[in-house]
């Protein structure tokens, strides 16, 4: 029999709550097992969260990566066949997904344009930088290897959207404001290097080399077999050299 236990000022202790601790401990003991059960259970759902939760995706990146499908579907088949659908089904995702990152569209078109003409003002800005000459400069510009087929195919699309949409014709003058700046600079550099006459007007000389280039590619997009790499080569330096951009050799 346990030892009487009393209170303080003497009073028994009923025997049942005498036993409350031992009794406490043997139920511990007893479902020890199923807590470490609980905790091991509990460090594997931790552990498979972190193989099952997706990675955390750049949102530009993931963008960029659906204009280039945007960018690839124009040039199999045009603006008008271009549908949210088709990009999700390249993409491997679901039309919600695509919508999530473009609202419409036409924000998926101008996005994609934006992508495009950005790799032309690149290497126009890589020309710049390394103070490349003008020549190698447009020739690095034209239609004539498939990244830049394809960025071409996407700008001339582009411009056969409607002009009634104020995106749309910000995105023309963003386009052309942006590559007429760097042509610019680039024709400084060629006045520093003597390969451009210094009393040319810049700004004109700048509006040329667009000319020039925009409308040699405007060629091959029209008559693509025609207008192989080597025609356009040729055609750009006959171009450059009667405007006096470049020497004749």
């Amino acid at each position: 029999m346990p030892e009487e236990v009393r209170y303080g000022d003497g009073r028994k202790l009923a025997p049942a709550l005498a036993l409350a601790p031992v009794v406490c401990i043997v139920i511990f003991y007893a479902l020890q097992p199923r807590f470490n059960r609980a905790t091991e259970l509990k460090n594997f759902v931790w552990a498979r969260s972190e193989t099952v939760l997706p990675r955390i995706i750049d949102h530009e990146q993931r963008r960029r990566e659906i204009a280039a499908i945007v960018e690839n579907i124009l040039y199999e088949h045009g603006t008008e066949a271009l549908t949210i659908r088709d990009v999700a089904e390249r993409a491997g995702c679901s039309t919600t997904i695509v919508s999530h990152y473009f609202r419409t569209k036409l924000e998926m078109l101008v996005f994609t344009n934006q992508a495009a003409r950005g790799r032309g003002e690149g290497l126009l800005a890589t020309a710049v930088k390394t103070q490349a000459s003008i020549l190698q400069t447009m020739n690095s510009l034209l239609p004539s290897n498939e990244a830049m087929k394809t960025a071409w195919h996407t700008c001339v699309a582009f411009w056969g959207m409607t002009p009634q949409d104020a995106r749309v014709t910000a995105e023309w003058y963003e386009g052309v404001s942006e590559a007429h700046s760097l042509f610019e600079d680039l024709v400084r550099i060629g006045q520093q290097a003597g390969e451009v006459d210094p009393f040319l007007k810049i700004e004109q000389a700048a509006n040329m080399l667009q000319v020039i280039i925009n409308g040699i590619s405007s060629l091959w997009a029209q008559d693509r077999k025609h207008w192989t790499a080597a025609r356009q080569r040729k055609l750009l330096q006959e171009m450059l050299e009667s405007t006096g951009f470049c020497k004749k050799p």
